[in-house]
C-alpha cells in the first residue's frame, strides 16, 4: 500500500530490524506530503502579503489621514458607467501634460476619462505617445524653424532623442521643460479649433489638476450663449492684460475660438513666434493674443476655478454657497479620490465650496494644533508690535518674565477681530485670516481655528 492508499507496484523484501533505513524511492515518497504542505504554507503566506500591499499602500503625503482611504490602484479595479452629462456631447476636454511626467500623471486620467461622459477628448503634450489606447500629440512637432532652432528647445530635442533609445524621461530629469511648456498654448487651442471646429466648448485643464466635468457642462449650457465671446477661468494679469490660469482650468466658447481662429484673415501662428519668445507664460500669450483679437477675459468674482489643492483652499464666507470647478497641484492619487467622490454625487446638483469643505476638511479641525500651517496670513502681525498691544491685558497669559505669551496673544487677538476665522504662529509673527484653510504639516508653526465662528458659516443653508 502506497502513501495514497494505492498496491505498490515494485517488489521489495522486509527487514527486520533493519539499519538500512528505507529505499531511497521509499524515502522520496515519504517527503512528497511535506514538500506540498511547506509550497502551500509559501504560497498563502505570499498571496497575504501581497494583498496586504495592494491594499494598505503608505503614502508620503503631507495630507490628512483620510486620503489614504482612496488610492489609485484600489479605484482601477472598480467598474463605473458614465452618468448621461448634457451636452457633453458639444463640449472639447482638452487635457495637456508635460513628455518628463506623462507616465506619471496620465495614467489616472485614463481611467478617468472612460468613466465620465466625455466623447470629445484630445490630449497634448511635447512627445508624441500612446498610452491605455489615448494617443497623445505632440503639439510642438509643427512649430516654426525659428522656434525649433532657438535655445528654449534644446529641451524638446534632447527628450526627442532619449526617448528614440529607450531612456525613462522622468528619470533622466531634463532641465527646460517649464519653458518650453508655453510654446504648446496657441499650437493647442489652434489646433482644436481647426480639428473640432463646431465644439460649443472648449475645456482645457492641465493633467495634475481636477474639472468636475459634469458640474461644469451643466452650468456652462445653463447660463452662457456659446457663440457668443467667452473666456473663462482664474483671472491673472501679465503686462496689463487679463489672462486665464492655466493650471487653474481655462474654457473657451464656441464664439471665441470663431473670433480668434478662425477670422476672415485667419490665424498664422508663425506671426506669434517673437511673442512665444518674450512671453513668460503659455496661459498668458492666450490672453494677449485673444485680446488683440476681441476676445477679452471673462470677469470672475467667486473663484470657481481654483488653483489650489483641498487642503489649501480659502474658504471666504461670501463663497460657501458658491459652485467649484477645477482643482489644482493635485497627486495622482488625488486626481483618483477627487474622481471616485464624484461619481457618488447626485449629478443634478452644483458641487459647492461648502461640499469641499465638509468632505475633505471640517474632521480634521481642532481649536490648536501644532507643528501645522493653516495658512492664516490675511494680517501679519510681529511679535514685539503684538506683545506691545498686550503687554497690560490681564486675559493675556503670561511668561515667566511676565511677557504675554505670543500664543495666546495672537489667539485672543484673533478674537478680538469679529471676522477672524483662523490664526497661527510662526517663528517671528502672528498671523491671522478671515478665510478658512486646513493647511498642512510645518515644522515649528502652531495653527488654531475659531471653531464657533466656523459652525456658524457650516450651519449657513446654500440655495443650491
Amino acid at each position: 500500500m502506497n502513501i495514497f492508499g494505492g498496491s505498490e507496484k515494485y517488489s521489495y523484501t522486509l527487514l527486520a530490524a533493519s539499519t538500512r533505513g528505507a529505499s531511497p524511492k521509499t524515502q522520496f515518497l515519504r517527503i512528497i506530503p511535506f514538500v506540498f504542505l511547506i509550497l502551500l504554507v509559501t504560497c498563502i503566506t505570499f498571496t497575504s502579503l501581497y494583498s496586504s500591499r495592494l491594499h494598505h499602500v503608505p503614502t508620503q503625503s503631507t495630507w490628512p489621514s483620510w486620503i489614504d482611504d482612496t488610492i489609485p490602484a484600489e479605484f482601477l479595479k472598480r467598474n463605473h458607467k458614465p452618468l448621461p452629462v448634457p451636452g457633453a456631447e458639444d463640449s472639447l476636454l482638452m487635457l495637456k501634460t508635460g513628455a518628463q511626467v506623462l507616465w506619471n500623471r496620465l495614467p489616472i486620467h485614463m481611467t478617468r476619462l472612460s468613466q465620465i461622459d466625455a466623447p470629445n477628448q484630445v490630449i497634448y503634450s511635447d512627445l508624441e505617445e500612446t498610452i491605455q489606447g489615448h494617443h497623445v500629440i505632440d503639439i510642438l512637432a509643427n512649430v516654426s524653424q525659428k522656434l525649433k532652432n532657438h535655445d528654449h528647445f534644446k529641451t524638446y530635442h534632447e527628450q526627442q532623442k532619449l526617448h528614440k533609445e529607450g531612456v525613462s524621461l522622468a528619470a533622466a530629469k531634463i532641465e527646460g521643460g517649464w519653458t518650453l511648456d508655453k510654446y504648446k498654448w496657441l499650437p493647442m487651442f489652434e489646433h482644436a479649433y481647426k480639428n473640432y471646429p463646431d465644439m460649443k466648448w472648449y475645456i482645457f485643464y492641465e493633467a495634475d489638476s481636477f474639472t468636475f466635468w459634469n458640474a461644469l457642462n451643466r452650468w456652462l449650457n445653463a447660463n452662457f450663449d456659446s457663440e457668443e465671446a467667452w473666456y473663462m477661468g482664474s483671472r491673472n494679469m501679465y503686462g496689463g492684460t487679463y489672462f486665464g490660469h492655466g493650471g487653474s482650468g481655462v474654457v473657451v466658447s464656441h464664439g471665441a475660438m470663431k473670433k480668434t481662429f478662425g477670422g476672415p484673415e485667419g490665424f498664422n501662428l508663425d506671426d506669434y513666434d517673437d511673442e512665444a519668445i518674450n512671453n513668460c507664460c503659455g496661459d498668458a500669450l492666450l490672453g494677449v493674443v485673444m485680446e488683440k483679437k476681441g476676445v477679452k477675459m471673462w470677469s470672475e468674482r467667486h473663484a470657481r476655478f481654483q488653483g489650489e489643492q483641498t487642503w489649501g483652499i480659502r474658504h471666504r464666507p461670501q463663497e460657501w454657497c458658491e459652485s467649484i470647478f477645477t482643482l489644482h497641484h493635485l497627486l495622482p492619487k488625488e486626481v483618483s479620490m477627487l474622481h471616485e467622490w464624484e461619481m457618488g454625487l447626485i449629478p443634478k446638483k452644483p458641487i459647492l465650496y461648502r461640499d469641499l469643505y465638509e468632505k475633505f476638511v471640517s474632521a480634521e479641525i481642532t481649536d490648536l494644533k501644532s507643528n501645522w500651517d493653516n495658512l492664516a496670513d490675511g494680517l501679519k502681525i510681529e511679535f514685539k508690535a503684538l506683545l506691545e498691544e498686550f503687554e497690560g491685558d490681564a486675559e493675556v497669559p503670561k511668561d515667566s518674565k511676565g511677557k504675554p505669551k505670543v500664543k495666546d496673544a495672537c489667539r485672543i487677538k484673533c478674537e478680538k477681530l469679529k471676522e477672524c476665522l483662523t490664526w497661527r504662529v510662526t517663528d517671528k509673527e502672528c498671523g491671522l485670516s478671515t478665510t478658512l484653510s486646513l493647511g498642512q504639516k510645518e515644522k515649528g508653526v502652531t495653527s488654531g481655528w475659531m471653531r464657533e465662528r466656523i459652525e456658524r458659516l457650516r450651519a449657513t443653508k446654500c440655495k443650491a
